[in-house]
């Protein structure tokens, strides 16, 4: 890290003010710096600390700048960790039935095990899940179809080597394969709907105006303010004029904190969590720029939403993050090894002699 010219020229303008003042209040420039630092200062020592103050914030910048990567850093970081920024899908059901046998509960397991295609899977649920319930305690079909329904799962990617992992991201070769894993006594069965692949659509962008339901006595009242700012909202509409009734009705905190205006920038089908799945789900239907809407997420609110259009691809999305986020990790180390290279002491014999500033009248 160097100073660049344009970083002397500012230091010379700093200066430059000192003098200015100076001469204002018809005093010497040292007079002055000794009133401002105290006596003892010199011209050069303001100089050097404000090159040091320059260098510094300079490497600041360059650890906890957002890096951009070209497409060759990200495909040989994907070739690296592929089997973190890949995804999978998959089915997968626990035998629960506590009025029968280990052995019996195993092979109801290698039973659901043989079937050879998700819709089998499906279907042999719909058989099973009733024989574990009496007539008085029978779940509707409504709640037996969701059932059978939360046993699929669309987008998982590798956590930390256990038995699935280990099945989706290594053993498995085909489509539609099943395991059955034992674990304190119960078994599952997983079975492979898509082999895990790296994600290649498009990611969106998207901005919202959030109407939070922590603001309002009860739902209906959030919904009714919600519904009043969404009539203000018409397909088609320019990004500046959402952007513009963002700023007046959002109740987002970050949306202002960070001067995003309620953007969602690179969202994948996966970057937001399961409570707010009502935003990705929108994002993903079809689509054109300009389109609004409203979802509700039960944890945060109503949101009105904007589609921004096309992001990214999404496995560089995943890439780009894992690879940010070391970085993060570089810059922290880093930092910390200053702090300890380079320890803050504070000598008070040595404060207690340096002079007081200079009071002018």
């Amino acid at each position: 890290t160097i100073l660049e010219d344009a970083d002397k020229k500012s230091v010379d303008d700093k200066l430059a003010s000192l003098a200015q003042k100076a001469k204002e209040k018809d005093v010497s420039l040292n007079t002055y710096i000794a009133s401002v630092y105290g006596r003892g200062v010199k011209q050069k020592d303001i100089r050097r600390a404000m090159e040091l103050e320059i260098l510094s914030d300079k490497h600041y910048q360059t650890l906890d700048t957002v890096h951009e990567y070209t497409d060759e850093e990200l495909e040989t970081y994907y070739e690296e960790n592929a089997h973190l920024i890949k995804y999978a899908a998959y089915k997968a059901y626990t035998i629960y039935d506590s009025g029968i046998t280990d052995e019996e509960n195993k092979a109801l397991a290698e039973e659901l095990a043989a079937t050879k295609s998700p819709e089998e899977f499906d279907t042999w649920l719909a058989t099973y899940i009733p024989t574990l319930y009496t007539e008085a305690n029978m779940p509707s079909e409504e709640n037996i179809a969701k059932m059978i329904a939360d046993t699929m799962v669309k987008e998982y990617s590798f956590q930390s080597g256990t038995a699935l992992d280990t099945f989706l991201f290594e053993t498995a070769k085909n489509e539609n394969e099943t395991t059955v894993v034992t674990e304190n006594g119960r078994n599952t069965v997983y079975m492979v709907v898509t082999l895990p692949q790296r994600e290649e659509y498009n990611s969106v962008n998207v901005r919202h105006i959030l109407i939070d339901f922590i603001n309002y006595p009860d739902e209906n009242v959030a919904k009714e303010t919600a519904e009043n700012v969404f009539a203000l909202c018409q397909n088609g509409m320019k990004e500046e004029e959402f952007i513009e009734l963002v700023t007046i009705y959002s109740e987002d905190e970050s949306a202002s904190a960070d001067d995003s205006n309620g953007l969602l920038e690179n969202l994948t089908k996966h970057s937001l969590n399961t409570t707010a799945q009502g935003i990705t789900d929108w994002c993903y239907e079809e689509h054109r720029v300009g389109d609004v809407g409203m979802v509700k997420t039960e944890n945060y609110g109503y949101h009105i939403l904007y589609y921004g259009g096309k992001g990214e691809i999404a496995w560089k999305v995943t890439a780009k993050t894992m690879m940010d986020n070391e970085a993060y990790d570089t810059m922290k180390n880093i930092r910390s090894n200053y702090e300890s290279k380079y320890p803050i002491e504070i000598r008070e014999k040595v404060c207690d002699i340096v002079p007081d500033r200079v009071v002018l009248l």
